[in-house]
């Protein structure tokens, strides 16, 4: 009689009996590991972009408001440092260098919205 079939198939199953619990593991260790990295870095950046948005607020049209508008330069490239697409970098870098140019105006206005928008894709 040819044992061929039950050796086989006892080495199978004893590998599988290895293998699977580490596969297992792993999989478990690398969705635990991005929960972990998304817990931490998602009330940071919320909270920079309300500074972000609290600082626009205190912008005010004219550009005698200096003090106002280097806070939300500062807040502006924080945030930009954050972020991964080109768009919004662009967006925002754009927004800080007018607002600090010239304060508050409507095209600035218009400049924080379309912020706003592409922000909310990028978180």
């Amino acid at each position: 009689m040819d044992n061929d079939f039950t050796v086989n198939a006892a080495l199978i199953t004893a590998l599988a009996a290895i293998l699977a619990p580490t596969i297992t593991a792993v999989i478990h260790s690398v969705k635990e590991y991005l929960i972990s990295k998304m817990t931490h870095t998602i009330e940071p950046r919320l909270n920079l972009c309300q500074s972000f948005s609290d600082s626009y607020l205190k912008c005010q049209y004219g550009s005698e408001k200096t003090g106002y508008m280097n806070d939300f330069y500062k807040c502006s490239m924080k945030l930009i440092a954050l972020c991964h697409r080109k768009k919004t970098r662009r967006a925002l870098f754009t927004l800080a260098n007018e607002v600090k140019t010239s304060g508050a105006t409507p095209e600035t206005d218009a400049l924080y919205q379309k912020c706003i928008r592409l922000l909310s894709k990028e978180f």
